[in-house]
């Protein structure tokens, strides 16, 4: 998936609709704009404009069934997405993880210690303000 193809996932996505379509799609296998405008409070226009959406995002594919369109999901291609959320995920968790370490090292320090090190690192300032 090239980005912007994930770009597009992100977008198609972002929208609450769009996501509750995307959802009732691959719960159920697939489904029409017709279906769906039965169930949801708009029109069959409305819902088949976010249908589209999903499958510009490359969400979700069609045929034509006789005089309506039948889409179905593909969510696998949501794998490239998935792929940079935890490459994210990685990074603050070992972000945080380096937090924690220094705030328990800093609990445990003997307070004598730390006001030694907080007195050094005020002459320090001291000496480069001067």
């Amino acid at each position: 998936m090239t980005d912007s193809q994930t770009h597009l996932v992100f977008v198609a996505l972002a929208d609450p609709t769009r996501r509750l379509l995307f959802q009732q799609l691959c719960e159920e296998g697939s489904g029409t704009a017709a279906s769906f405008a039965t169930r949801l409070p708009m029109t069959r226009q409305a819902v088949t404009k976010h249908l589209v959406m999903l499958a510009e995002a490359g969400l979700v594919t069609f045929y034509d069934e006789g005089r309506e369109r039948r889409y179905i999901p593909r969510p696998e291609s949501l794998q490239a997405v998935t792929s940079w959320i935890e490459a994210v995920e990685a990074r603050w968790d070992k972000r945080l993880a380096a937090l924690r370490n220094y705030l328990l090292n800093e609990q445990q320090q003997d307070p004598s210690e730390k006001r030694e090190h907080n007195s050094a690192d005020s002459s320090e300032k001291k000496d480069s303000s001067e």
